[in-house]
């Protein structure tokens, strides 16, 4: 009688301990996966640099070769040479560049896919704002110092802000592209919500190939449901169109 009490198969102690491992399994790997994020996010986010930057240019031969050494500086943008300003225009259409710059005239006139990303065009635009801004106040100092002097149209000319086309821009209704990420977000709780009340579901059900089929139909059914849900909000707010100023802003020049 004694010996039963003591030793009924150790079931208790044995359940003591397989949930003590369970629980330390989860805290664990709870543990490495907020650090794993964290440094992900964290690294992504701190000091982020361009690293290959497709970019397209629009040169003479003259000027080609200044004009890649700037852009090749610490490996932040690949260049790649276009012909005319229109092959530039399709390349950033068909994404093949995020951008790019063309200096056959007398001004340069940088060409941006704001819908691409808005931290490549704000780079791009960035950049190039500051080169000008540098040539410009090279060109006045270089006057200065040669003692010339400049007509008020030629002073205007040097201080008008630079040339830039938004090849394919953000909707109006969307001008800062966050809009795909709420979208995410929205998906992701609505599938968790249909996937944590068919759980609760399952165990009060009889297990048998045609419940099986029957709870798989049912996320398929959901998930074409939450897809529709998802395309209708869409239209409410103007998320998911072309933008119509994408044509008419390639093509004014």
């Amino acid at each position: 009688m004694t010996q039963e009490a003591v030793n009924p198969k150790d079931g208790p102690v044995e359940s003591v301990m397989a949930f003590r491992r369970f629980a330390l399994a989860v805290c664990l790997i709870g543990v490495l996966v907020q650090l794993g994020l964290t440094a992900y996010y964290l690294g992504m986010g701190h000091k982020a640099q361009p690293h290959h930057l497709p970019v397209g240019l629009v040169s003479p031969a003259a000027k080609r070769t200044a004009v890649i050494t700037l852009l090749s500086e610490n490996e932040y943008f690949k260049v790649t040479d276009y012909a005319t300003a229109d092959d530039l225009v399709i390349a950033i259409k068909r994404r093949d560049v995020y951008g790019g710059v063309d200096i056959t005239a007398s001004k340069p006139h940088l060409y941006v896919a704001g819908a691409a990303g808005t931290a490549a065009a704000s780079l791009l635009k960035s950049t190039y704002t500051s080169v000008v801004q540098q040539q410009t106040e090279a060109a006045l100092d270089e006057a200065a110092a040669a003692g010339d002097t400049m007509t008020v149209s030629a002073a205007k000319d040097l201080n008008t802000p630079p040339t830039v086309t938004d090849v394919v821009p953000l909707p109006s209704d969307d001008v800062n592209g966050v809009s795909l990420g709420f979208l995410t977000q929205a998906l992701a709780l609505g599938g968790t919500i249909a996937s944590m009340g068919l759980g609760r579901l399952i165990p009060r059900a009889r297990r048998s190939w045609r419940r099986g089929i029957a709870h798989v139909s049912i996320l398929i059914v959901y998930a074409v449901a939450s897809a529709a849900v998802i395309l209708w909000s869409m239209t409410w707010f103007g998320v998911g169109r072309p933008p119509t100023g994408a044509r008419c802003s390639a093509s004014s020049r």
